[in-house]
C-alpha cells in the first residue's frame, strides 16, 4: 500500500545556495520515516520539497533540514567570503 503524503513543506533557496545544498545534503535525501523528500528546480534558485503522512513528520523533516542547511550555508558564505 503505498503512503499518502497529505502535507507538504517546501523551503526556497537563491541559486548559488540550492547548487551548494544539493551537493551538501542530497545524501540525507529520502531518510525520514513517513516522508518523502526530494529536490525541486525552481528558477531562479531551487526548493527543498517534503511530503509527509502528518504534521508530526512534516515538521521532524523540517527541523532537521533546516538545521542541516543551516551548518551548510554557514560553511557556505563563510567560504565565499574568504
Amino acid at each position: 500500500m503505498m503512503a499518502k503524503y497529505r502535507h507538504i513543506g517546501r523551503v526556497y533557496f537563491p541559486k548559488d545556495e540550492f547548487d551548494y545544498l544539493l551537493d551538501a545534503l542530497m545524501p540525507e535525501t529520502g531518510e525520514i520515516r513517513r516522508c518523502s523528500v526530494h529536490w525541486e528546480a525552481s528558477p531562479p534558485g531551487g526548493a527543498l520539497v517534503i511530503r509527509a503522512e502528518d504534521i508530526h513528520s512534516l515538521r521532524a523533516a523540517l527541523n532537521s533540514y533546516m538545521r542541516w542547511a543551516n551548518v551548510a550555508l554557514g560553511v557556505f558564505h563563510r567560504y565565499r567570503r574568504s
